[in-house]
């Protein structure tokens, strides 16, 4: 009789409805062209979860399992043990004369028969029949009802009566032999292991178990599991990627390896392709030997072993062995392409000897394969910065791993620092492996796997750019180790553990614990989410679900363990703000306290009535990387310096969730006068000077009445009562010790604060415009070149404020280490469209090229494509044979949609210095030159001397006289004492640090250069302004509607007008765009005059020059080499030590007794900074509840908290102001 196709149809429509509901085709990444295909797949894998082995509730210290939780236990020990005679599933199938064969086989393949009168399509359908039968026969062998005919099956259960059975029963010597221990008796010894994996003999449990002798691993048996393992990895990533892995980055474990004999030890070796060599009767480990690539068949793989604290402590002669491998590996005779262990051997000792190393000491450093955290430490430090929420972004995640990961363990190095090399391990890794021994446990059981797993994989992808591919090792059936995705194993404890009603019934019967249990099973999943991004939102989902949204399961929380009901909603919400979905809305905003218009938002909700800013954008609003924080970096090439960059937001309606405060950074500012530094930083807190205005105003009306029982008075102390409470709630009483605070934070001192605005600098004003935007606590931070000014020490202040900072935070800056330590995003924009890249600027420029490289090659097969579906079509149009067929071609050229290779930005200046006359040898000389400003002495008895061609950097801290004597030098500043010369023929140009602030603001560009020009180039003026991008009607804009960067560029091309052969800048590079910055560089380089450059940029400064004098204590001293020589011969890292060395080596010249109380007063500042901000956050989310929920200001439990909250921020802010006063008079 045929089947009814109509119902088969209906039959196909509900199974894909299903599988569509529960994401099932997300675990077999299938389509739907294959129907027959995908219901097989569907069908083993079903079954495979199925029969998934997983904890029924948790195990009670000295009480044997009873009824089911027996049986199932029984059945779990017996389904694969390593003699065949006492598996059940084996003794099952022989009875019903099945081929055993099927227990080694994928669950997926077509079966086709019936097994004890049940038909079953697939092996695994045919495996879940025999565990059913395995239930019910042995349930009847335990009630004495066990039918006859089960010959082999009746055998296996004798011998676990006799065996199994009576091991579990002494499961009470648990608690007998604890008390014996406890009481100093002697405790009976056993081997140690997984029962599951087939070693019957650990039972009974309750012994003082021991490990393995070290001597014997990897055991044979190991290796044999190992070999098996390895070729199924290489399978799999050869039928997956279409080549060989040549790096696998391996987590070995102690405990594994003492219950397994060292099963990740031996998959390393079997996958770089040697073999141990056992001796003795003990098969103890004596050597090894190294199998020729003939007989291995396929390329070695070069194995990085990241090991536990523990393993590398009880297993040094493990880790002893595997680097002699490695080095014995690397130095053999064969092709570079089938031993990545010797080519990368031999490419890092290269690179590391261009370094400077030695060639033993980069031979060591290029062998190291084995790291682990340093020596006394254990983990990977991910659980803690995870659990306390302390981490903005994956990148924070993997710098984390890689501080605890990044020290090497060979056979003469213990536990040294070697960042580097860990690193340079990283950026080659193909694959990122973990195994797992058994089935007692699971992923989601553990922090230990997403810190080791989830940790490797996410410093792999943030330090080489890619993700990983990521395998699950299975090992817990030994005859048949398993290699899946990471993502698969993940799927599988989800459906078979995570949301198994199963499950979760059974540790419900736990109470408490069982409660903890579900919560950290979330916990554990979401970590995996923060460092591998492979948990889907269905996952989340089906959490809630069965955890929170199911009555049943939610009133067991609430009655044994209401907190991890929290718990877990925090998690969830966690998640959700770390998500990237985001949604526009249009909202009411203040820019520095006005509402402008054409500004548009892109929020992000994160709670009922609660929004945070994440993008300011156009059409395209991008959102937070993985968490509601974000700082943005804005390319300023992208904008031709145009702070135009921060203006891309735009207007809107009102509507009333939030009011958005948004604080933007000008470089245009204009103080009013009479104001001091304090006065000035205080504007920032306008309803607070307003309130102090209304208090001063109250009180004294209240000093001057005496009719006290009157409503008018009565009225005044409630007026006095609200303002007060308002005075307090929105900081009034600390607000100056937090001014002091950031000012001096951006280099004011204390006495500087009582000094009119007006005595100072344009940089200086800026700090102060930019202390002001810091104190008002903006939900987004609009900062255009905010490290223009700042001295190292300010810079490096501000970094670590932003990157604490609770708002969003957009750049624009030319800083490339500036942008790198604070920023997590960086958008591009070019030539009208926004491109979004989540990653700080250096790692953006990588990705940004490995993008358009791919764009490049994306778009050239495809024009290969079309050119050949071009040429049939033109081929087939001339036969009506083949006309129809012609049709078709052109129908599907026009629904191929195009690649298109991302737009750059190419337009740069273009600049070259011209030499005037040739001048004398010595173009510029100074004898015994002294600065003084006042009281302050800045240069002391400076003697120098320049020759023609000469190129020198000026460098040190800010204060040292720098600028001071290259303005000496040229003329614009008169030494106090000394002589300055001035050589023959000499032409000088100088660029000072503010030199676009003397161009005349109501002038035109074209007005500027023509006034500046002489008769032989003031026709030129216009091309002039061309090369620096300046065309058409820009020429007759005014200087004051230009952007820092334009003014930059339009004073330096007003500096080429006039002939010069002996050149002078000071910051030539503040506000100009990287790309602007490369050009002045190269321009410089190809400048073959005598040239002086002041600046702290060492990316600019090197290869640049070919001296450098550093400045210190107000002498100098000359380097006959560029910056990098400097740096080297001072023993210095980086230009911010430089600028930071002079405060360092004042410290050095105090008494040990003040260098250790300073050191003190330090660690003190730094816990009350910290102290400090978390209250101010706290304090921020009362008044955010109490101003969305009036009801809540009213519950005195919560006012009280709140009030024990300012007051403790309170004395905080004072015990750091006085302690910062301590530490200046030091």
């Amino acid at each position: 009789m045929g089947v009814d196709q109509k119902r088969i149809a209906i039959l196909e429509n509900k199974i894909k409805t299903l599988v569509e509901k529960s994401h099932l085709k997300q675990d077999l990444s299938l389509e739907w062209d294959d129907l027959d295909t995908l219901f097989l797949k569907l069908d083993g894998y079903l079954c495979e979860l199925k029969e998934a082995q997983i904890r029924d509730g948790l195990h009670i210290f000295g009480c044997p399992p009873k009824n089911d939780l027996k049986r199932d236990l029984l059945i779990a020990l017996h389904r694969n043990p390593t003699d065949e005679k006492k598996s059940i599933p084996r003794a099952i199938l022989q009875d019903l004369n099945v081929s055993v064969a099927i227990l080694q086989s994928p669950y997926e393949t077509p079966f086709e028969k019936s097994i004890n009168g049940v038909f079953c399509r697939t092996i695994g359908k045919a495996i879940a029949e025999v565990e059913t039968l395995a239930q019910t026969l042995l349930d009847g062998y335990l009630q004495n009802t066990m039918q006859d005919g089960w010959k082999n099956t009746r055998a296996v259960f004798d011998w676990i009566a006799d065996n199994t059975l009576v091991k579990i029963a002494q499961t009470t010597n648990e608690i007998t032999h604890l008390l014996q221990g406890l009481s100093g008796a002697y405790v009976p010894s056993g081997a140690s292991g997984a029962p599951t994996r087939g070693r019957l003999d650990l039972l009974p449990t309750g012994r003082n178990f021991y490990a393995v002798d070290v001597r014997t691993v990897p055991t044979e048996t190991a290796y044999e599991i190992g070999v098996k393992s390895a070729d199924r990895l290489i399978e799999r990533y050869l039928q997956e990627q279409g080549d060989y892995p040549k790096t696998v980055g391996l987590s070995v474990w102690g405990t594994a390896t003492m219950r397994t004999g060292g099963d990740d030890i031996a998959q390393a070796f079997a996958l770089m392709g040697v073999k141990p060599i056992w001796k003795n009767i003990n098969r103890t480990v004596r050597d090894f030997e190294v199998i020729p690539l003939l007989k291995l068949g396929r390329p070695r793989v070069d194995v990085v072993l990241r090991v536990s604290g523990f393993f590398r402590d009880a297993f040094p002669d493990i880790i002893n062995l595997f680097n002699a491998v490695v080095e014995k590996v690397a130095h053999l005779e064969e092709p570079l392409a089938e031993n990545p262990i010797k080519e990368r051997f031999l490419k890092e000792t290269t690179e590391w000897q261009k370094k400077g190393l030695p060639e033993d000491k980069a031979k060591e450093r290029s062998l190291y394969r084995v790291f682990g955290s340093k020596p006394g430490a254990y983990g990977a430090g991910l659980q803690a910065v995870i659990d306390e929420k302390n981490w903005k972004s994956d990148a924070d995640l993997s710098e984390v791993y890689i501080q605890w990961s990044a020290y090497a363990y060979t056979r003469s190095k213990y536990g040294v620092s070697a960042r580097e090399s860990f690193e340079n391990r990283l950026k080659t890794m193909e694959v990122v492996l973990q195994n797992q021994d058994n089935r007692e446990h699971d992923l989601l059981d553990s922090d230990d796997y997403y810190q080791f797993q989830g940790g490797l994989a996410n410093a792999v992808k943030n330090t080489k750019g890619t993700i990983p591919t990521i395998y699950f090792g299975d090992h817990s059936n030994v005859q048949q180790p398993k290699i899946k995705t990471l993502k698969e194993e993940l799927l599988k404890v989800y459906r078979s553990r995570a949301v198994n009603p199963k499950w979760i019934k059974g540790v419900r019967r736990h109470g408490y614990k069982g409660a903890f249990e579900m919560s950290a099973t979330l916990d554990y999943l979401f970590a995996y989410d923060a460092t591998t991004d492979l948990i889907d939102d269905f996952m989340y989902e089906g959490i809630t679900d069965a955890y929170l949204k199911d009555p049943e399961n939610r009133a067991f929380l609430e009655q044994n363990n209401p907190w991890v009901v929290k718990d877990m909603s925090e998690r969830l919400l966690e998640a959700m703000q770390r998500d990237d979905d985001f949604f526009t809305l249009n909202t009411h905003y203040t820019i520095n306290g006005t509402a402008p218009n054409g500004l548009t938002l892109a929020i992000k909700k994160i709670g009922s009535g609660m929004f945070v800013v994440i993008l300011s954008g156009t059409a395209n609003p991008h959102t937070s990387d993985s968490n509601v924080n974000l700082k943005l970096t804005f390319l300023p090439a992208m904008f031709n310096g145009n702070p135009a960059a921060d203006k891309i937001i735009g207007s809107t309606q009102t509507i009333k969730e939030k009011n958005v405060q948004i604080g933007f950074l000008r470089q245009d500012i204009d103080f009013e006068k009479g104001r001091t530094v304090l006065q000035e930083a205080y504007q920032a807190f306008t309803e607070i000077l307003q309130l102090e205005s209304k208090m001063t105003d109250i009180n004294e009306q209240l000093a001057t009445r005496t009719d006290y029982e009157s409503n008018g008075y009565a009225d005044l102390m409630n007026d006095l009562e609200e303002v007060t409470t308002r005075y307090e709630m929105i900081g009034g009483y600390h607000y100056q010790a937090e001014t002091e605070k950031i000012l001096k934070g951006l280099g004011f001192t204390q006495a500087d604060f009582h000094n009119l605005t007006e005595t100072f600098s344009g940089g200086w004003r800026m700090r102060i415009e930019l202390a002001k935007l810091l104190l008002q606590k903006n939900d987004l931070l609009l900062l255009d070149e905010p490290t223009n000014h700042l001295d190292i020490e300010s810079i490096i202040w501000l970094e670590d404020f932003l990157k604490r900072y609770a708002g969003a935070v957009m750049l624009v800056s030319h800083d490339k280490q500036f942008l790198d330590n604070v920023t997590n995003r960086t958008i591009e924009i070019v030539k009208g469209k926004l491109y979004d890249y989540k990653k700080p600027y250096s790692q953006y420029l990588v990705l940004r090229e490995e993008l358009r490289t791919q764009q490049l090659q994306a778009q050239k097969n495809q024009e290969r494509t079309i050119k050949q579906k071009e040429q049939l079509i033109e081929k087939f149009r001339a036969k009506a044979s083949k006309a129809s067929m012609a049709q078709s071609l052109i129908k599907q050229l026009d629904k191929i949609e195009r690649i298109a290779v991302d737009e750059r930005e190419t337009a740069v200046i273009k600049l070259r210095f011209q030499v005037a006359n040739q001048p004398g040898k010595v173009v510029l000389s100074c004898e015994q030159v002294f600065k003084s400003f006042g009281e302050k002495n800045v240069l002391s008895g400076v003697d120098l001397e320049l020759e023609r061609g000469d190129k020198i950097a000026f460098v040190g801290q800010n204060g040292q006289g720098k600028s001071t004597l290259a303005k000496i030098l040229v003329g614009v500043e008169k030494a106090s004492l000394g002589v300055v010369n001035l050589g023959h023929n000499v032409q000088v140009s100088f660029f000072a640090q503010n030199q676009a602030a003397h161009l005349d603001g109501e002038k035109t560009l074209l007005e500027t250069m023509e006034a500046a020009a002489n008769d032989h180039n003031r026709a030129k003026v216009r091309d002039f302004l061309g090369s620096f991008l300046f065309r058409g009607d820009d020429v007759d804009k005014k200087i004051k509607v230009l952007s820092g960067g334009e003014r930059n560029r339009l004073a330096i091309c007003k500096m080429l007008l006039q002939p010069f052969n002996v050149l002078v800048m000071d910051e030539p590079t503040n506000h100009l765009d990287i790309a602007s910055k490369n050009v002045l560089k190269t321009a410089l380089q190809q400048f073959e005059g005598t040239l002086i450059i002041v600046s702290h940029d060492r990316d600019f400064l090197t290869g640049l020059t070919e001296k450098t004098v550093g400045f210190r204590n107000q002498k100098v001293k000359m380097y006959l080499g560029d910056v990098n020589y400097f740096l080297e011969a001072n023993a210095i890292e980086n230009m911010r030590e430089v600028e930071k060395r002079t405060v360092e080596k004042k410290l050095q010249k105090s008494s040990p007794k003040q260098n250790k109380e300073g050191k003190q007063l330090k660690n003190k500042i730094g816990k009350l900074e910290r102290k400090i901000d978390q209250l101010e956050n706290e304090i921020a989310t009362m008044e955010v509840l109490f101003f969305e929920t009036p009801e809540k200001a009213k519950n005195p439990d919560l006012l009280n908290d709140y009030q024990r909250k300012k007051q403790a921020l309170e004395k905080a802010m004072t015990d750091w102001e006085s302690l910062q006063n301590t530490l200046e008079k030091n």
